[in-house]
């Protein structure tokens, strides 16, 4: 009877679903761990990656301005600037959401970045090899609709049908911001899909007979 018990139990069937949700950095754990160039500080870049959406300079990321008193970051001669975002671990990834930048708290939004470009990496290729087992990529401009507006951009293929890329590290180039002195963002998410194992109904009755069954037998002993 035993046997029997526990061979049922280990013939449980149960059903496997995705679902997907925005996260940030922090709650995947992993981290931001390269920022190309013209950044304001190492620890202000690790705002895209908190979680937080808030007004005030401690809750943005932005970059220096390429010369002092610039006008605009790009047309004054700022460069691409290079992020590379670390998910922890090899993770099925469909799109992407940025939030506008806030300049300090007004409706401006020139400083929030525009045009901007991204590479996938997995947790083998490592940082050094973008573009190697993952060719594909995404390029994507942005709107101005004012700061901390969420705007999110999924991930196509050729065809235009809706993608998904397994990969561990992501690198965003941005190439434009909307003709502020510098560029910056609120924060930076991902929609991850996570898997979900849940038993089917006939496996939940099938699990509570059995605990059922075990209790009876320890009586009766």
């Amino acid at each position: 009877m035993k046997t029997k018990l526990l061979t049922s139990l280990l013939s449980l069937s149960f059903a496997i679903s995705a679902s997907a949700a925005w996260k940030s950095i922090n709650e995947l754990g992993g981290t931001i761990i390269d920022v190309g160039n013209n950044t304001h500080a190492n620890s202000n870049i690790l705002q895209l990656s908190d979680g937080a959406i808030s007004t005030g300079g401690s809750a943005k990321w932005y970059s220096i301005e390429p010369i002092k008193d610039a006008d605009d970051y790009f047309a004054d001669g700022g460069s691409p600037i290079t992020i590379i975002f670390d998910l922890g671990s090899d993770m099925d990834i469909s799109a992407i959401a940025v939030w506008g930048y806030h300049n300090n708290g007004s409706a401006a939004n020139t400083n929030f970045l525009k045009d901007f470009s991204l590479s996938f990496a997995t947790n083998d290729d490592g940082t050094d090899d973008f573009q190697t087992s993952i060719s594909h990529t995404e390029s994507f401009s942005t709107a101005d609709l004012g700061y901390n507006s969420q705007q999110d951009f999924k991930f196509t293929d050729d065809a235009d049908n809706d993608l998904t890329v397994t990969a561990r590290y992501i690198q965003m180039t941005i190439t434009d911001n909307w003709g502020g002195n510098i560029v910056g963002s609120v924060e930076i998410q991902f929609d991850v899909e996570e898997v979900n194992v849940i038993p089917e109904p006939s496996a939940l009755t099938l699990l509570g007979l059995g605990g059922l069954g075990l209790v009876l037998r320890r009586r009766r002993a």
